[in-house]
C-alpha cells in the first residue's frame, strides 16, 4: 500500500526547507521560527521514510525538480525556477545580444523559414534571403520543428560554426551553408520616422540594457529634422529591466522627479527611483505614449511616469497590469530563483500590478470587443456619482496627476487618457495570414523581378493574387475578397517590401492603415504646445478635471 504520494511529499519538503531557510536567515519572529522548525522536522522524518522505504527507487533530481515546479506553481505567474537554458535566454533578452546567424525565422510549410536576414550579419553577407527554407541543421532534417527548436540549434557562442541546408523557392537543390556565428544585436528601437505634420514616431519593442541609448539616438535624429511633437509607441512591449525603464523615463522627465516606487509585502515603501539631476534630454514638444493591453512592466512604468507628471498624454487601451518586482536569487552556478518580492507604484501612488483574482468593471458594456468613449464616460459618471464605498469606486480609485491635478484612474495597469481601440482584423484576412498566402506570393513575385520603394499593389497584381489563391486552392469568396481589399493590398505591399528592402520599409508601409496611430497623429499635428494637447483631450471628454 502506498502511504503517501511522492510528489506531494517532496513538494512539502522543499517548500518547508526553503521557507525555513528564509526565515532563519532574515531574523523572523521567534514564534515563526519555532513553527517552521517543527514543520521542517516533521517533514524531514516523512522524507527520510520515503528515501528509505518507498517501494521503488526514484531519481532524486527528478523528484526535487517536480517539487520545485509544483511549489512555484502556487505563486504568481512571474516567479520561476530558472535552469541554465532559461538563464541564458534571460541574458539574451536583457543584454541585447546573442551569438547567431542574423536571421528572423518562422515556420512555413512545416519547415523553419527565413522571414528576413538582419543587415550586416553573417546570414545577410552570405546571401541568405527571405523565403529560404532551412531544411537541415547539422545534417538533421528540420521538418516539423518549431521556432524554438531551430533557435536552440542556430544560436551558439561567437566564433563557433553551424552547417545548415537551405532550399530556395523554385529549386529542389539543397544549398549548403557553413556559417560562423557572430554577436547579433537585439534592437529595442527598430524604427523611428518623421511622419506628416513634423511629428516624430519611435517604436520601442522591449526594455534592455541599451534601450535608453537607442532612444536617445533616435530622439536626437528626429530633433535634427525639426519635429514638433513625438509619439512613443509602446504597444505590445512586454517590458524588461527596471533600470531601463528608469533611464528611458529620465529622457522625458525633469531632474529629481520620482519615476516609480516599490513596496513589499507589508506595504512599506522599499525604494524610490528618481530622474537624474541632469537636464531633461527630450525637448518641450508634446509627447504621446501609445499603449495597449499587451504593454507591461517597464512599459507601464514609463507610461505612468509620463502621465502622472503631465509630461504627455497616454492613448490606447488599458495596459496589462504587470507591476511586480522580480528578484533573481542564485541557487547554484547554473540555476536561479526568480521571485516576486515587491510591486511597482506610479508617482501619484497608483499600484501598477493587477492580480489575477482582481475584478474590474467591464468597460466593454455592449460586448463588441471595443471600448468606446461613450462606454468609458458611463463608467466615469457612475464612479463620480456613487458613494466612496461603492464597488465601482473601490475598483477604479481616482488619483490626481502631480502638475495639473488631472484625474487618473487606478485599479491595476495604466488607464489611458484617451481610449483608442485597434480595428479588428477579419477572420478571412487572418486565415490568409495563417496560411502564409501573402508571404508565399511575395516570394514567388520577387523570384521573377525586383521592385522599387514606390511599389504599389495595383488592380492587375490584385487580380493575379486572386488567381494565385485559386491555384493554391485557398478559397476566398468574392464578397470577402472585396470587403478585405484594403487589408490585402497593405499585406501584399508589406511582404514584398520586407523581402526587397527589409523590416523598416515594410513596417512604415503599414502605418497608414493603423487607425490608432492615425488618430494619435491627428491629435498632435495641430497641437504643438503641451497644454493645448491636454485641452484637446478634455474636449474629447477624456480630461475630467471639470467634473470633480
Amino acid at each position: 500500500m502506498r502511504l503517501l504520494d511522492k510528489k506531494t511529499l517532496i513538494v512539502v519538503l522543499v517548500a518547508l526547507a526553503s521557507f525555513a531557510a528564509g526565515l532563519l536567515t532574515t531574523g523572523a519572529a521567534a514564534n515563526n521560527r519555532a513553527e517552521t522548525l517543527r514543520n521542517l522536522e516533521r517533514f524531514s522524518r516523512v522524507y527520510q521514510k520515503i528515501i528509505e522505504s518507498y517501494v521503488e527507487e526514484e531519481d532524486s533530481k527528478e523528484l526535487v525538480d517536480a517539487a520545485i515546479e509544483a511549489m512555484i506553481d502556487k505563486l504568481d505567474p512571474f516567479s520561476a525556477y530558472m535552469d541554465q537554458a532559461m538563464l541564458e535566454d534571460l541574458l539574451v533578452k536583457t543584454k541585447g545580444e546573442f551569438g547567431g546567424l542574423g536571421i528572423i525565422i518562422s515556420v512555413r510549410d512545416d519547415y523553419p523559414t527565413v522571414i528576413s536576414p538582419i543587415e550586416g550579419t553573417p546570414a545577410a553577407r552570405l546571401g541568405i534571403r527571405g523565403g529560404d527554407k532551412i531544411v537541415r541543421i547539422e545534417g538533421e532534417s528540420t521538418k516539423g520543428w518549431n521556432v524554438q527548436d531551430a533557435v536552440d540549434k542556430l544560436r551558439g557562442p561567437e566564433g563557433s560554426v553551424v552547417d545548415i541546408g537551405i532550399q530556395r523557392f523554385g529549386s529542389e537543390e539543397i544549398l549548403p551553408y557553413h556559417i560562423t556565428r557572430a554577436i547579433i544585436p537585439v534592437e529595442s528601437v527598430p524604427y523611428h520616422f518623421v511622419l506628416e505634420g513634423d511629428i516624430g514616431y519611435i517604436r520601442c519593442v522591449n526594455f534592455g540594457e541599451r534601450t535608453a541609448e537607442e532612444l536617445r539616438t533616435a530622439i536626437a535624429s528626429l530633433e535634427t529634422q525639426g519635429i514638433e511633437g513625438l509619439i512613443l509607441d509602446l504597444r505590445n512591449n512586454p517590458g524588461g529591466l527596471l533600470e531601463s525603464a528608469r533611464d528611458v523615463s529620465d529622457l522625458f522627465l525633469d531632474p529629481g522627479q520620482i519615476i516609480v516606487s516599490t513596496r513589499g509585502r507589508d506595504g512599506r515603501r522599499l525604494q524610490e527611483i528618481h530622474a537624474s539631476d541632469n537636464e531633461r534630454f527630450a525637448g518641450d514638444y508634446p509627447l504621446v505614449v501609445m499603449i495597449n493591453e499587451n504593454s507591461a512592466s517597464a512599459s507601464e512604468i514609463v507610461a505612468g511616469a509620463v502621465q502622472d507628471w503631465d509630461r504627455g498624454l497616454v492613448v490606447g487601451r488599458n495596459s496589462y497590469g504587470k507591476g511586480s518586482v522580480q528578484s533573481i536569487f542564485s541557487i547554484s552556478e547554473t540555476e536561479a530563483l526568480k521571485l516576486t518580492t515587491a510591486k511597482y507604484y506610479t508617482p501619484s501612488g497608483r499600484c501598477i500590478h493587477k492580480d489575477e483574482n482582481d475584478e474590474r468593471p467591464d468597460y466593454d458594456t455592449d460586448g463588441d470587443g471595443i471600448v468606446t468613449e461613450a462606454e468609458l464616460e458611463a463608467i466615469e459618471t457612475a464612479q463620480l456619482e456613487t458613494p466612496a464605498e461603492s464597488p465601482i469606486e473601490s475598483q477604479l480609485p481616482l488619483y490626481a496627476t502631480l502638475r495639473l491635478q488631472r484625474p487618473v484612474r487606478g485599479g491595476g495597469g495604466i488607464m489611458p487618457d484617451i481610449v483608442l481601440a485597434a480595428d479588428e482584423i477579419s477572420d478571412q484576412a487572418l486565415d490568409l495570414e495563417r496560411r502564409s498566402a501573402f508571404f508565399n506570393f511575395a516570394v514567388e513575385l520577387l523570384a521573377e523581378h525586383s521592385v522599387d520603394r514606390d511599389f504599389q499593389v495595383d488592380a492587375a497584381l490584385l487580380a493575379r493574387f486572386r488567381a494565385w489563391l485559386a491555384a493554391k486552392e485557398i478559397a476566398v469568396a468574392p464578397a470577402d475578397f472585396s470587403a478585405n481589399e484594403g487589408y490585402i493590398r497593405m499585406a501584399l505591399r508589406r511582404e514584398v517590401l520586407y523581402k526587397q528592402f527589409g523590416a523598416a520599409e515594410a513596417y512604415q508601409s503599414t502605418l497608414g492603415m493603423d487607425r490608432v496611430l492615425q488618430e494619435t497623429l491627428g491629435l498632435l499635428k495641430d497641437q504643438h504646445d503641451l497644454n493645448a494637447l491636454f485641452a484637446t483631450s478634455g474636449e474629447r471628454g477624456d480630461d475630467n478635471s471639470q467634473k470633480q
